[in-house]
């Protein structure tokens, strides 16, 4: 009775030349292959959600590696709740809707959705986004929210899932595909403020992986200055839908969240067409 089931994996350890692909009992969704380049000293890993109450793993291993991989499923995770159906607000449209979107594809481009895994195994869905450093090098950096994981532990972060160009094919309509997903990361700093309560509510992780060319990854760019911008967009995926944009046209005003003094911009959305 599942709506959806997304795997986990302990002791995964993927030789050379084999695979690993997880479907649905049709076959009409398909995740993988997952290879070598997916292990992690770990050994944990995830795999996305897939509709329906039941997959299929399918492993294939070459004659040179047999019986050296290692796999274990230690839990699979089970949605009840929130699979389909608009849960966005009136004011966030779809990332392809126009005249919204028009300038801000690349922008959009670097936004993720996350699938969270919290302390005690609960999980939850985020938003978060690619961001460059002063080196240039394209590490994989992801913004995100404090309050996101911090109940996480490093075991956690380990089964981070980073959904890439999760977003409908039209604007109100189409699906969006779940087939650009990265597992995994480490945290690299974060705000350590309650949550927000008491700070600016940031955590910086950096993926396990590289983040491959044909998820079409930007590298969003950010301002130290403390100047708000006059204009700008918000893109995000609320309550893990499909990828929306919102429109501001005032300036970001400071603004105080409980005992965060001046740790946050206020936004004043504006009506669009």
């Amino acid at each position: 009775g599942a709506l959806a089931t997304e795997l986990y994996f302990e002791g995964l350890d993927i030789p050379e030349g084999a695979r690993l692909f997880v479907h649905s009992d049709d076959r009409s969704v398909v995740h993988g292959a997952f290879t070598s380049y997916n292990n992690h000293p770990s050994g944990l890993f995830a795999t996305a959600q897939i509709a329906g109450d039941a997959q299929v793993i399918e492993y294939f291993e070459p004659v040179q590696a047999r019986g050296l991989g290692r796999f274990n499923v230690s839990s699979v995770g089970h949605a009840y709740r929130f699979m389909g159906g608009a849960k966005a607000d009136a004011c966030e449209v779809d990332m392809v809707c126009t005249p919204e979107s028009i300038g801000w594809g690349p922008e959009g481009d670097g936004v993720v959705r996350i699938s969270v895994v919290l302390g005690g195994g609960g999980l939850a869905w985020c938003s978060g986004s690619l961001v460059n450093n002063t080196a240039l090098d394209c590490k994989p950096y992801i913004l995100t929210a404090f309050h996101c994981g911090e109940s996480s532990t490093d075991a956690n972060f380990s089964l981070y899932k980073f959904y890439f160009r999760y977003q409908r094919s039209g604007c109100g309509t189409g699906t969006a595909l779940a087939n650009k997903v990265m597992t995994g990361c480490t945290r690299r700093a974060d705000s350590n403020c309650g949550g927000g309560d008491n700070g600016s509510d940031f955590l910086l992780v950096e993926a396990n992986n590289n983040v491959p060319a044909n998820f079409f990854p930007y590298f969003n760019g950010w301002d130290a200055s403390g100047t708000g911008s006059g204009s700008g967009v918000g893109i995000h995926h609320p309550d893990g839908d499909e990828k929306k944009i919102s429109t501001y046209t005032s300036s970001l005003a400071s603004a105080t969240w409980m005992n965060a003094g001046g740790a946050h911009w206020r936004v004043f959305w504006t009506a669009t067409t």
